[in-house]
């Protein structure tokens, strides 16, 4: 088992990856773990399980905020490991009640600032932009805790 960090959470998965660094944490908030069992080639996506084909990559089940299933038809790593954190760890986000949006983010003077929009839409360029202004937040992916009362964009740690 591999440990890892990402949007403030530790994770424990039964494969290494090549874009989180490893996290000493042993405590995981997450699992993520192969399963021979998925056997769909649908999205449905709920509160209690999210189930994602993914073509030339496999199947995703998301089940409940806590665990994260997968079988993989490629065995290319970037395609796994960009659908895991694309689209698998915010569904699992998305179960457990926070706002996930298709955004870049940096934090600057103070302030969190947002880029949504389409895919192509140059969210990743101005997020570019501003890094040498500010510090990174999130790429492609944001996270917010709505839990408090004070919102927080969780850190992807990419």
């Amino acid at each position: 088992m591999s440990y890892y960090s990402v949007y403030g959470h530790c994770f424990k998965i039964d494969k290494t990856l090549n874009f989180l660094q490893k996290s000493n944490d042993e405590s995981p908030d997450f699992s993520v773990y192969r399963s021979d069992d998925l056997d769909f080639n649908h999205r449905k996506i709920s509160v209690d399980i999210a189930e994602y084909f993914k073509d030339g990559v496999g199947r995703f089940r998301v089940v409940n905020g806590t665990d994260i299933q997968y079988s993989l038809i490629s065995s290319e790593d970037k395609s796994f490991e960009k659908s895991l954190l694309y689209l698998a760890i915010p569904l699992l986000f998305y179960q457990r009640n926070s706002l996930v949006l298709h955004a870049s983010c940096v934090y600057l003077n103070g302030k969190t600032i947002m880029f949504c929009g389409r895919k192509g839409s140059g969210k990743s360029t101005y997020c570019q932009h501003y890094l040498s202004k500010g510090g990174f937040i999130s790429e492609d992916r944001c996270v917010i805790d709505t839990k408090n009362k004070k919102q927080i964009t969780l850190n992807s740690q990419i």
